[in-house]
């Protein structure tokens, strides 16, 4: 089941990599340690969803990993070692005693590089077999999805084989073994092989955001079997901002829109975008910032924090916010259940319009019962209007009561209206300077 994200929404979270931030989510998740690993957790994160059984099995498999100590020591350049093996041009190695000897001797004389790429990948994919025989017993242990349970029992066959049983007691793989080897490899297991690497690939991944877990302040989501439930996340922070803040919050199934208020770097686009990051983790079956989260399962989320002009198309940022609009409201219409996230609304335009345009949008987002909003606003004179709607809620940042231009992060309810762009724009020093300039 597909799950609704646009471009603008991953750039607007800094999900991925871009021209326009220095740090993203998927290098803070990324411990992989093989390339595989690495290209299956990219793979994994620009397919969010919204099948609750996938995300329930990944958790649960999280959950399993996190609580296990073992040592997924498998090096970069060894899985590349079996990599190449596995599609190395060189025909399978015989398997009788003079033709091993044969190829062992050319390999000595001539130093043939297919022969040493057949042993290197060889050793690796032993050393790898022989790590998992390690952590397989502990891993059965655990409550883990059946489709999970049967690479298990697939892996667990291969370690059996009186084959592979052999190579692990060798102390080198002599000529003979690493013909039977390359057959067992190369012919009559190899898609059982290329199904334990994949297989590997997937631990790679789990194990890699499993490291979360032990970090205090991340926990694994719970998801509401009810469609309209909303949701519940305490101690949530921003993963990319160093000693965070934590805040809570609600939108239980009595509240549609969260309108949220307050002064310039107080923390209101870095709270919308810490909801907006656990959403989308959330949507993977991933640990998310937060000591809990709960959540109804979205069909999609759409963010508008980070708005650019399109210069290419001539179109003002105004206009684009209109645009931007209807396309949600175009995803509305489909009776899909969203999260969106707008962060001030209508500022591209003059502010008779804009609080005119806010005050139709947000009134008109409150009576659309299957989705969640969450909007930040400076326009405090909205709240007369909107205070009527019942499903609405009000929250704000600001300073600390004791020192007014102090931030303490804190999310509070109710409203905040303080005007702190003068004072900012006083203490920089840029009047006096202006004031200076003119009388000379």
């Amino acid at each position: 089941m597909r799950f609704d994200i646009d471009r603008n929404s991953l750039n607007d979270l800094e999900i991925f990599n871009t021209q326009y931030n220095s740090k993203c989510i998927f290098d803070f998740l990324n411990n992989t340690q093989t390339d595989g690993g690495k290209k299956l957790l990219l793979e994994i994160m620009t397919s969010p969803s919204c099948d609750t059984a996938l995300l329930n099995q990944r958790t649960s498999i999280i959950a399993a990993l996190s609580k296990m100590e073992f040592p997924f020591d498998i090096k970069k350049g060894e899985a590349d070692d079996i990599e190449h093996y596995f599609i190395i041009g060189r025909n399978i190695l015989h398997t009788n005693p003079v033709d091993s000897l044969k190829d062992y001797g050319n390999y000595k004389l001539r130093g043939t590089k297919e022969y040493y790429f057949i042993v290197a990948g060889l050793k690796a994919l032993i050393k790898l077999l022989k790590l998992f025989e390690r952590i397989i017993s502990r891993l059965e242990d655990f409550s883990l999805p059946e489709s999970f349970k049967e690479h298990l029992a697939d892996v667990k066959r291969l370690l059996n084989h009186q084959l592979i049983r052999k190579a692990f007691a060798a102390k080198k793989l002599n000529p003979f073994l690493v013909s039977r080897l390359d057959q067992f490899s190369r012919k009559t297991h190899k898609q059982q092989l290329r199904s334990f690497l994949d297989f590997i690939y997937q631990i790679d991944v789990y194990h890699s955001v499993a490291l979360l877990l032990t970090k205090n302040r991340w926990s694994l989501p719970e998801y509401s079997t009810e469609s309209h439930s909303g949701l519940v996340i305490n101690d949530l922070f921003h993963p990319l901002i160093p000693q965070a803040v934590p805040n809570s919050t609600a939108l239980d199934e009595n509240t549609t829109v969260i309108f949220l208020t307050g002064p310039n770097m107080a923390g209101k686009s870095s709270f919308l975008k810490a909801v907006g990051i656990s959403i989308y983790l959330s949507h993977l079956g991933f640990p998310v910032p937060a000591s809990k989260m709960k959540t109804q399962i979205f069909d999609g989320l759409i963010t508008t924090i980070n708005l650019p002009d399109n210069i290419n198309e001539g179109l003002s940022h105004y206009y684009n916010e209109i645009k931007r609009l209807k396309s949600i409201v175009n995803l509305l219409s489909e009776n899909k259940s969203l999260f969106l996230i707008f962060d001030e609304m209508f500022k591209g335009t003059n502010l008779k319009d804009a609080l005119e345009a806010s005050k139709i949008v947000i009134s008109s987002f409150s009576a659309i019962k299957n989705s969640k909003f969450l909007v930040s606003s400076h326009f405090v004179e909205l709240f007369d209007d909107l205070k009527v709607n019942k499903t609405l809620r009000f929250f704000s940042f600001g300073s600390s009561d004791e020192n007014p231009g102090n931030y303490n992060y804190k999310l509070r309810e109710g409203l905040n209206g303080e005007r702190m762009g003068l004072h900012i724009l006083r203490n920089e020093g840029i009047i006096a300077a202006l004031q200076k300039l003119g009388e000379g």
